[in-house]
């Protein structure tokens, strides 16, 4: 399993590598453009998303259930499964996403792709910096967080939690 101080920093890594603009909410579709992943949608797919990777033409794509519902969720899913790619894709001809997660048996793998999606969307620099800027009275202001970042409230709440921002 990898620990979350190595996922950050692998990110940040990816980042600055692909040239990605931390200074407002990740782009997710330019992520996906520069890694040349394809996004599809299928609304019958019966949990969030999927990635695959086939080595007969060494293409990748993310397939995510929703289209419109909730782009916070998208994103993260997205995000999700570019941690699978990059953590547990990686060496492998052939890849799918297990589906632990999907059946209530949270798994590492599943635990570090969330790691994973929350350092893309939130990078620590710019997520405390955000906080400070959020700081009212002792009480930090989750909303405009989770607007900045384009993720959903949970999401901010866990990323400020496991960096221990918040209480």
């Amino acid at each position: 399993m990898v620990n979350r101080e190595g996922i950050s920093k692998f990110v940040s890594e990816i980042l600055e590598k692909l040239g990605i603009d931390t200074s407002q909410s990740i782009n997710i579709s330019d992520v996906l453009r520069k890694l040349d992943i394809e996004l599809k949608y299928d609304e019958s797919l019966p949990y969030d998303g999927k990635i695959e990777k086939k080595s007969d033409d060494d293409s990748v794509c993310i397939t995510i259930k929703s289209s419109s519902n909730n782009e916070a969720r998208n994103r993260f899913t997205i995000a999700h499964e570019l941690g699978h790619y990059f953590l547990h894709a990686r060496g492998k001809e052939n890849f799918t996403d297990s589906v632990f997660y999907r059946n209530l048996d949270y798994n590492d793998e599943e635990f570090e792709a969330n790691e994973f999606a929350a350092c893309l969307l939130m990078p620590e620099k710019q997520f405390r910096e955000e906080v400070e800027k959020n700081v009212e009275e002792s009480e930090v202001k989750i909303e405009p967080i989770a607007q900045r970042f384009g993720v959903s409230l949970q999401a901010t709440i866990n990323r400020g939690r496991f960096l221990n921002v918040f209480e």
